[in-house]
C-alpha cells in the first residue's frame, strides 16, 4: 500500500497519492503536476513510484508525541 503523499509516475505524468482506498487491491487518486486528479487509480497502473513527496527529516517520533524544536 502506497503512502499518501508519495511521489510517483502514472502514464508519464508525474504527480502525488492523495487519496486510496482500504481494500484488499487498493486503489488511488493521483494529482498530477497540471493540477487535475485522477481517480481510483491500481498500484499496477503506476509506472514508477518516485520519491516520498515529503521530507523525511520533518517525521518526529510516534503517533501523539510533539515535536521539540
Amino acid at each position: 500500500m502506497l503512502a499518501l503523499g508519495r511521489s510517483v509516475s502514472f502514464k508519464g505524468r508525474n504527480g502525488t497519492v492523495v487519496a486510496r482506498t482500504f481494500e484488499t487491491s487498493p486503489r488511488y487518486d493521483i494529482r498530477c503536476e497540471e493540477g487535475n486528479v485522477v481517480k481510483y487509480v491500481t498500484e499496477e497502473e503506476i509506472d514508477e513510484i518516485t520519491g516520498w513527496g515529503i521530507d523525511p527529516t520533518r517525521i518526529v517520533g510516534t503517533l501523539g508525541e510533539m515535536p521539540v524544536h
